[in-house]
C-alpha cells in the first residue's frame, strides 16, 4: 500500500468506528429509557445488574470510562418521551445528535461538547446555537469553512462557547477548584504509594514545566536523592550499561524528574528540627556489605532495596550511627 492509500484505509475505518459509536449510544440510550425508575420491570434487573453502566461494560465488553461516556453521550442525544402525552421530546444536543447520526463525530467529540456546555448559565438559547454551531464545525461546515476538527479540537471549541455563554466569567469555576484542590498520598503497597487529588492550573502548568526543564534531551539527569534513574541497567550495580538508550517510559521519567525537583527544593523549604527536609535511609552494615537485605526510609512502613541506599550515599550525605542489638545507640 502507498502512504496515501494508508492514510485512506484509516480514514475508512474512522468512519466505520464513528457509524457503529453512533449505533452504540442508540442502543444505550434505549438501555436507559427501559431502566428509568418509573419502568415496572428495568432491563438491568431483568439481565441481573446493579446499573446501565455494568450492563454496558458486560454487554459491550468496554471499561468502565467508556460505558461512562457512552451514557454520558446517550443522555444529551436521546429523544425522551413525556410520560404524561406520549409525545417524542427533541434530545439536548439535537444536532449533535444528527451528526452523530452522520458518522461525522464520535463519541470523544459527543461527550467533549456535552462536558463543556454542562451547566451553561446561557439558558437553552445560548446552549442550542453552540449546539448547531459546535455540529457544523464538525462536518466541516463552520463559519471559517475549516475542515471537520478532531474531539480535542471540538473541545476547545465548545469551551469557548461556554465562556462566551456564561457571563459571570471564570470566577464561579475558580471557587469550586479551590474548594476540590487538594492532593493525597495512599500508604505503602507492594512498595508503591498511590498519589491522587487535583492541582490548580497554574500549579499543574509549573509542574509540567518542572518537568520539560528537567526532561530536555539537553539535559544530562542526575538522580534525585535516593531514587535511581532506571533506564537498561546492570542487575548487579542499578546503573545504565554503556551504549544503552533510556528505556523508561514517559511517566517513568516523570516520576524521577519529581523527585529531582523535590530534591532540589527541600533546600529551600523551611526547616524541621533546624535542618532541612532530610531523607533519612537507616540500613544494617552488614547487609549493605553483603548486599543482601533491606533498607528502611523514616516515614515509610515497608523496607526498600539496598540500591536505594546506594543512591542515597551517592547523592547525599552519610553519617554513620551504630546501634546495638536492643536498638540503643552504641
Amino acid at each position: 500500500m502507498t502512504d496515501r492509500e494508508v492514510v485512506a484505509t484509516l480514514a475508512a475505518a474512522g468512519r466505520l468506528l464513528r457509524s457503529a459509536e453512533a449505533v452504540l449510544v442508540d442502543a444505550t440510550a434505549h438501555v436507559m429509557d427501559r431502566s428509568d425508575v418509573g419502568v415496572a420491570e428495568k432491563l438491568t434487573t431483568a439481565f441481573g445488574c446493579r446499573s446501565v453502566n455494568e450492563l454496558v461494560q458486560r454487554t459491550t465488553r468496554g471499561s468502565k470510562v467508556s460505558a461512562s461516556d457512552l451514557i454520558r453521550a446517550a443522555r444529551v442525544t436521546r429523544r425522551p418521551v413525556a410520560p404524561s402525552s406520549g409525545e417524542v421530546l427533541p434530545a439536548e444536543l439535537p444536532r449533535m445528535r444528527d451528526a452523530l447520526g452522520a458518522g461525522a463525530v464520535g463519541v470523544d467529540g459527543v461527550v467533549a461538547v456535552a462536558v463543556a456546555l454542562a451547566g451553561c448559565p446561557g439558558g437553552m438559547v445560548g446552549v442550542l446555537a453552540a449546539d448547531e454551531e459546535l455540529a457544523a464545525c464538525s462536518r466541516g461546515e463552520g463559519a471559517d469553512a475549516a475542515p471537520p476538527p478532531c474531539a480535542d479540537e471540538l473541545r476547545q471549541m465548545a469551551c469557548v462557547w461556554a465562556m462566551f455563554l456564561d457571563q459571570d466569567g471564570a470566577e464561579p469555576r475558580e471557587t469550586r477548584a479551590l474548594r476540590k484542590r487538594g492532593i493525597t498520598v495512599g500508604p505503602c503497597v507492594d512498595g508503591l504509594h498511590a498519589v491522587r487529588g487535583h492541582v490548580l492550573p497554574e500549579v499543574a502548568v509549573q509542574l509540567r514545566l518542572g518537568f520539560d526543564s528537567v526532561l530536555n534531551p539537553k539535559v544530562e539527569a542526575v538522580p534525585a536523592v535516593g531514587v535511581p534513574v532506571f533506564t537498561t541497567t546492570d542487575v548487579e550495580t542499578d546503573e545504565p550499561l554503556p551504549g544503552e538508550a533510556d528505556r523508561r517510559t514517559r511517566a517513568q521519567k516523570q516520576h524521577d524528574a519529581l523527585a529531582m525537583i523535590l530534591a532540589a527544593a527541600a533546600r529551600s523549604l523551611p526547616t524541621l528540627g533546624g535542618a532541612a527536609p532530610t531523607l533519612v535511609v537507616s540500613v544494617r552494615e552488614e547487609d549493605l556489605a553483603s548486599g543482601r537485605g533491606s533498607a528502611h526510609i523514616g516515614g515509610c512502613d515497608e523496607p526498600v532495596s539496598l540500591s536505594v541506599a546506594r543512591h542515597v550515599a551517592c547523592a547525599g550525605a552519610v553519617q554513620k550511627v551504630v546501634f546495638d542489638a536492643a536498638g540503643r545507640c552504641a
